[in-house]
């Protein structure tokens, strides 16, 4: 290696320590002001963001599925609970004389919220408190984000944020993810990112690459990297979670963007969407019968008596139907198989 490559390197590695240092300081800096409130404890999570712990103000205070007083109830708090915050809304509202921010908490699982959208880790529901009932400094603004540059990929795309908390700005890089045939893209903002902070408008954005416009789609939202996504239906209607990190079949749901009400749980094998349907699949799998329906029990029985001697060595049958998006009816399409690891 030449002296000037040598060279080159210990400069890059520099720059890099800079501004790994500056992004450190920034996010300290403001950090220390918000805690100078004394009303609210930072929690930074586990290779993720940073939450806050405070205490609600008043009693029986309604936490709603969404950030409106037209959502769904889904639990109580009274004053003195301490509720972890996960999040703001990325708009002020007017309730009872009072301008702020809807706050995202985390929700005990129950009854009345157990059919709606979670969050990926620890399986953790959320809700939504209007922050007049929360001892939080009202000062406290929400985040404002936009994207600074734009890395396209083969699966797989990358934006870098720049996050603006009062005049403290950083950079973090996120995953961005689309179905095959959309020109838009989709990211997520939410505690599962290192860089966040309670006080950040949390959710799912769409952006435009021509335009670098973005635009905030649900409070949904979830785990972003290079084995899993989210997507977004063209409609904007619906909201579709990639779970797994097999290159095979993975857990597919899907959730109602109006109303973060899941509408369907199952497995996919390749996100094939065409604007109007999904495939999605069934298997039996080749250690017994594993979750799948009778008809697709008696579909994989037939379409073995198909099938040569070794063909299921390490492989499972797959039935695919056709997930119709207006009514979640299903049509049945072919069988196949896939490598299991």
């Amino acid at each position: 290696m030449g002296k000037l490559t040598v060279l080159i390197l210990i400069i890059l590695s520099l720059i890099m320590m800079f501004n790994d240092n500056k992004k450190q300081l920034e996010t300290q800096n403001y950090q220390e002001t918000v805690a100078n409130d004394n009303k609210i404890k930072l929690e930074k999570l586990n290779y993720h963001g940073t939450v806050a712990k405070a205490k609600v103000n008043a009693d029986n205070l309604n936490i709603r599925l969404k950030p409106t007083v037209n959502s769904l109830k889904v639990g109580k708090l009274n004053k003195g609970d301490e509720v972890t915050i996960k999040g703001y809304s990325d708009y002020k509202d007017t309730i009872d004389d009072f301008e702020g921010y809807w706050l995202k908490i985390n929700v005990e699982r129950n009854d009345l919220i157990e059919e709606y959208a979670s969050d990926d880790y620890n399986y953790s529901w959320y809700g939504w408190v209007f922050s007049k009932y929360i001892d939080i400094d009202p000062a406290i603004e929400v985040s404002k984000i936009s994207v600074k540059k734009f890395y396209p990929g083969e699966k797989f795309a990358t934006v870098d944020l720049e996050i603006d908390r009062k005049g403290e700005k950083s950079i973090s890089n996120v995953y961005a993810t689309k179905f095959k045939n959309q020109q838009s893209y989709y990211f997520s903002w939410s505690d599962y990112e290192k860089d966040f902070m309670f006080c950040d408008p949390v959710g799912t954005y769409k952006f435009n690459p021509e335009t670098y416009e973005i635009t905030h789609i649900t409070d949904m939202g979830g785990w972003f990297d290079e084995s899993a996504g989210c997507y977004i239906s063209d409609d904007d209607k619906y909201f579709f979670k990639d779970y797994g990190t097999s290159p095979g079949v993975r857990g597919l749901v899907i959730y109602d963007i109006e109303t973060n009400k899941c509408l369907f749980k199952g497995q996919h094998f390749g996100l094939e969407y065409d604007g109007n349907s999904i495939v999605v699949v069934e298997k039996k799998n080749r250690y017994g019968e594993s979750y799948c329906s009778q008809e697709t029990l008696e579909r994989s029985e037939e379409y073995e008596q198909t099938l040569q001697p070794g063909d299921l060595e390490s492989r499972s049958i797959v039935v695919r139907y056709k997930l119709n998006l207006d009514d979640f009816s299903t049509e049945f399409l072919d069988c196949t198989t896939v490598f299991e690891q």
